[in-house]
């Protein structure tokens, strides 16, 4: 079986119209988020036999290497396999057009769909994420236990807006490797 380095990083999901944004992609246990710090999370839905992802994957791998000193986090799922918890985000964004590829940033604050001058839109999307200001402050641990990973996540809200079920406030935890295995160098196994 081929071993692969796993990256672990969690994400903060708001179903609101306020994304909840969060930095600071670390390799490690232990995950502290003040609020000056800021994650822009570009997620794209791809199918690797349609001619237009293939066209779109080439540009995220750029803005990637362009971004790459900055806390952006590109990530791409398998449209057919991915989690629902996450395309969920994407069809409550207020773009949802249905043609790949399926974009969202900061999960649905901002989303792309079919073709569109994809550096210049996807550019656009990060560098308007980036400015925008966090919205939490968060303190996180992980842990794992066998097959399973345990979160611990303690976070103070400085939105203004109440988080409860009623709005599905939610925290994703999102499982990737850097690999390429459809278009771009950094894959979504499990949410």
């Amino acid at each position: 079986m081929k071993k692969y380095a796993i990256r672990w990083i969690i994400l903060l999901v708001i179903l609101l119209t306020i994304v909840f944004s969060f930095s600071k992609i670390v390799n490690a246990r232990e995950l502290q988020i003040d609020k000056n710090d800021r994650l822009v999370v570009f997620e794209i839905f791809t199918r690797d036999i349609w001619s237009i992802c293939k066209t779109a994957g080439p540009v995220v791998e750029q803005l990637a290497l362009e971004f790459a000193d900055q806390p952006v986090l590109f990530l791409e799922y398998d449209v057919d396999n991915s989690p629902f918890s996450r395309k969920s985000r994407y069809y409550a964004s207020d773009n949802p057009g249905s043609t790949l590829p399926l974009v969202i940033v900061d999960s649905g604050n901002q989303a792309s769909n079919g073709y569109v001058d994809f550096e210049t839109v996807y550019k656009g999307m990060v560098n308007a994420a980036l400015v925008r200001p966090p919205q939490v402050e968060m303190n996180a641990f992980w842990q794992r236990v066998g097959d399973k990973v345990q979160f611990f996540v303690d976070i103070t809200n400085l939105s203004g807006v109440t988080l409860s079920t009623n709005n599905s406030a939610t925290i994703h935890a999102i499982v990737y490797e850097e690999t390429k295995v459809q278009e771009t160098g950094r894959f979504v196994r499990a949410a």
